[in-house]
Protein backbone atom coordinates (compact mmCIF):
# COMPACT_ATOMS: atom_id res chain seq x y z
CA UNK A 1 0.00 0.00 0.00
CA UNK A 2 1.85 3.26 -0.69
CA UNK A 3 -0.43 6.04 0.79
CA UNK A 4 2.18 8.41 1.01
CA UNK A 5 2.45 11.59 -0.90
CA UNK A 6 5.41 11.68 -2.96
CA UNK A 7 7.69 14.29 -0.81
CA UNK A 8 6.80 11.62 1.85
CA UNK A 9 5.33 13.92 3.88
CA UNK A 10 1.72 13.82 5.45
CA UNK A 11 -0.72 16.73 6.21
CA UNK A 12 -1.02 17.86 9.65
CA UNK A 13 -4.38 16.67 10.30
CA UNK A 14 -3.67 13.56 8.61
CA UNK A 15 -3.25 9.98 10.07
CA UNK A 16 0.05 7.91 9.41
CA UNK A 17 -0.09 4.23 9.58
CA UNK A 18 2.54 1.85 10.77
CA UNK A 19 2.35 -1.94 9.69
CA UNK A 20 5.77 -3.77 9.90
CA UNK A 21 4.50 -6.01 7.66
CA UNK A 22 4.27 -3.48 4.78
CA UNK A 23 0.82 -3.46 4.48
CA UNK A 24 0.96 0.28 5.68
CA UNK A 25 2.11 3.24 4.52
CA UNK A 26 5.27 2.99 6.74
CA UNK A 27 6.86 0.07 7.93
CA UNK A 28 8.49 1.87 10.98
CA UNK A 29 7.27 4.02 13.78
CA UNK A 30 10.23 6.95 13.05
CA UNK A 31 9.45 6.66 9.38
CA UNK A 32 6.29 7.96 10.55
CA UNK A 33 7.45 10.09 12.81
CA UNK A 34 9.93 11.94 10.19
CA UNK A 35 6.81 12.24 8.13
CA UNK A 36 3.63 12.61 10.55
CA UNK A 37 1.32 15.56 11.20
CA UNK A 38 -0.69 14.89 14.41
CA UNK A 39 -1.31 11.08 14.62
CA UNK A 40 0.43 7.70 14.20
CA UNK A 41 -1.73 4.78 14.36
CA UNK A 42 0.59 1.65 14.79
CA UNK A 43 -0.55 -1.63 13.35
CA UNK A 44 -0.37 -4.90 15.67
CA UNK A 45 2.67 -7.03 15.99
CA UNK A 46 6.20 -5.96 17.51
CA UNK A 47 8.23 -2.56 16.19
CA UNK A 48 11.78 -3.17 16.84
CA UNK A 49 14.14 -0.01 16.55
CA UNK A 50 14.68 3.28 18.10
CA UNK A 51 12.22 6.06 17.90
CA UNK A 52 13.25 9.86 18.11
CA UNK A 53 10.88 12.56 18.62
CA UNK A 54 12.23 16.11 18.05
CA UNK A 55 11.65 18.33 20.53
CA UNK A 56 9.58 20.82 17.73
CA UNK A 57 7.85 18.15 16.61
CA UNK A 58 4.36 18.93 18.93
CA UNK A 59 1.02 17.74 19.37
CA UNK A 60 1.83 14.22 18.14
CA UNK A 61 0.12 11.15 19.43
CA UNK A 62 0.65 7.50 18.99
CA UNK A 63 -2.22 5.44 19.33
CA UNK A 64 -1.26 1.23 19.33
CA UNK A 65 -3.97 -0.83 17.63
CA UNK A 66 -6.35 -2.20 20.04
CA UNK A 67 -6.75 0.94 21.77
CA UNK A 68 -10.30 1.73 21.29
CA UNK A 69 -11.12 -2.14 21.72
CA UNK A 70 -9.54 -2.02 24.99
CA UNK A 71 -7.32 -5.05 23.65
CA UNK A 72 -4.28 -4.99 25.52
CA UNK A 73 -0.87 -6.41 24.55
CA UNK A 74 -1.53 -6.03 20.29
CA UNK A 75 1.25 -3.95 20.05
CA UNK A 76 4.91 -4.04 21.44
CA UNK A 77 7.61 -1.55 21.09
CA UNK A 78 10.54 -3.30 23.19
CA UNK A 79 12.22 -1.16 25.47
CA UNK A 80 15.33 0.85 24.33
CA UNK A 81 17.57 3.40 25.66
CA UNK A 82 15.40 6.41 26.39
CA UNK A 83 16.97 9.74 26.53
CA UNK A 84 15.16 13.36 27.49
Amino acid sequence: MSGKPPDGKIGRAATAVVAADGTASYRTVQAAVNAAGATISIGKGTHRGTVTIPSGKTGLTLVGAGFRRREPGRVTVPPTKAEG
